[in-house]
């Protein structure tokens, strides 16, 4: 760390600290910069591994575009994408990377001279077919006449409870019991396997049920 001091003649001089780090070594271990997340089986992860080149001191080698990382996988899946990247900037950058089954698995990073690393990784299992709707998210902060505070959200799952998040054809619509009037837009699509209601209300001071099919 040091001080940078700026004059003039005349005039008050001014200060400014500065901490210059230190420039990376050589290249000498890779490491996980970005975690691989959001994995179900059978599609891209939802977060794509990124893996620098460092040095020993854990610094990255900015000035590395040349080194070729290699990921593989555990376990009784196969591991899908493009799993060798090339480094730039230091920094090897994948994308579509992919597991088929429902299981935790460690995938392992190598690039030739260089100390591999790993990370663990759990595989959620993929959704089956649309069985029935869940409520996600409930109505809430409720006002006779006026819109609730918190909106209600209905996921499509299948039986196991699983949001099928490819869906976005559902139809799904809520109906109130009770002796007031529901308002507001009581038929939604389903998006990416959840429909989310905005705008309801209900117009009497009383405890109703709310029933989405």
């Amino acid at each position: 760390t040091i001080t940078l001091t700026f004059t003039a003649v005349g005039l008050t001089q001014t200060t400014q600290s500065l901490t210059v780090a230190a420039a990376a070594g050589a290249a000498a271990k890779l490491g996980v910069t970005q975690s691989a997340a959001s994995a179900t089986a059978g599609a891209a992860f939802g977060t794509q591994p990124k893996v620098a080149v460092q040095d020993s001191a854990g610094t990255t080698v900015s000035s590395d575009s040349s080194t070729i990382v290699t990921v593989a996988a555990s376990g009784t899946g196969t591991l899908g994408g493009t799993v060798v990247q090339a480094a730039s900037s230091g920094v090897a950058t994948y994308s579509g990377l992919s597991y088929s089954k429902a299981e935790t698995i460690t995938l392992t990073f190598t690039a030739v001279g260089l100390t591999q690393t790993t990370q663990s990784l759990t595989v959620a299992a993929a959704a089956g077919a649309a069985a029935k709707l869940g409520v996600t998210q409930s109505a809430a902060s409720a006002t006779a006449g006026a819109a609730f505070g918190t909106q209600p959200k209905v996921a499509v799952q299948d039986s196991a409870g699983t949001t099928v998040s490819s869906d976005s054809s559902t139809i799904v619509t809520v109906a109130a019991s009770g002796t007031g009037t529901l308002g507001g837009t009581v038929v939604q699509a389903a998006s990416s396997g959840v429909a989310t209601y905005s705008g309801l209300s209900y117009s009497k001071a009383e405890t109703i049920t709310l029933t989405f099919t």
